[in-house]
């Protein structure tokens, strides 16, 4: 997979390509772990050779003004990352950043259609083996967890940053789309979450980023589960 994805120049950061290749081997090897232990979904693998899951970079940068990802804020501690790759793994991994490294912006695009496809195949599994009831019910306890911060004020919805931020009336703004989209009053997709860019701002004008992303991240597996 060393060609996979477009490299940084050699004195630019970028994400570690071993950790990034070991963890798309791993990830590929769970995912048809996931369609062996359901042979019914094994056809359309989304992973399959060719498929192009892995290929086409798109910018996934939420801050206007840095180049570095969600992902590269955090970053992963020491250790090898468990065997079984999930939806969930695929959010929450984080490479170190090293010269000469994988593009982010690449890599990060390739793991949002990576995660679209692990929870696509869970949910046929869930309703191959517990029916559509099943699923909804899970679906509707996550989306219920994202209500309370959009029933709160504006510049209150999350934590104040310490420094430079998200623009709180940015991020209000997008929740107010979120609020209505909850409400059956607008059309919200995964792809405007992932690619929602928010500009800076500092102290009590500014959101905590990290609290922010969460949210975020939360939001689009909830959009991913119903699309």
């Amino acid at each position: 997979m060393n060609k996979t994805f477009t490299r940084v120049k050699r004195r630019m950061l970028g994400y570690d390509v071993q950790r990034v290749d070991q963890f798309l081997a791993r990830a590929k090897r769970s995912y048809a772990a996931l369609a062996s232990e359901n042979p019914g979904l094994a056809e359309g693998s989304e992973l399959a050779e060719g498929s192009g899951l892995l290929e086409t970079p798109v910018p996934s940068d939420r801050s206007m003004l840095s180049e570095s990802s969600v992902r590269s804020e955090r970053l992963a501690s020491s250790g090898e990352v468990r065997e079984m790759i999930d939806a969930a793994s695929v959010a929450n991994v984080a490479f170190p950043m090293v010269r000469g490294g994988y593009l982010p912006a690449a890599v990060d695009a390739a793991l949002d259609r990576l995660q679209t496809a692990f929870i696509h195949r869970q949910r046929a599994a869930v309703l191959a083996q517990s029916g559509e009831n099943v699923w909804l019910d899970s679906t509707y306890e996550l989306a219920r967890k994202l209500y309370p911060r959009l029933r709160r004020s504006r510049r209150a919805r999350f934590a104040d940053a310490q420094g430079v931020g998200y623009s709180k009336a940015a991020v209000d703004r997008f929740l107010d789309r979120v609020s209505a989209y909850f409400a059956g009053k607008s059309e919200l997709t995964v792809s405007d979450v992932r690619m929602v860019a928010f500009p800076s701002a500092k102290k009590n004008d500014a959101y905590n980023e990290a609290v922010v992303d969460v949210y975020l991240d939360e939001l689009a597996k909830v959009l991913l589960a119903v699309e």
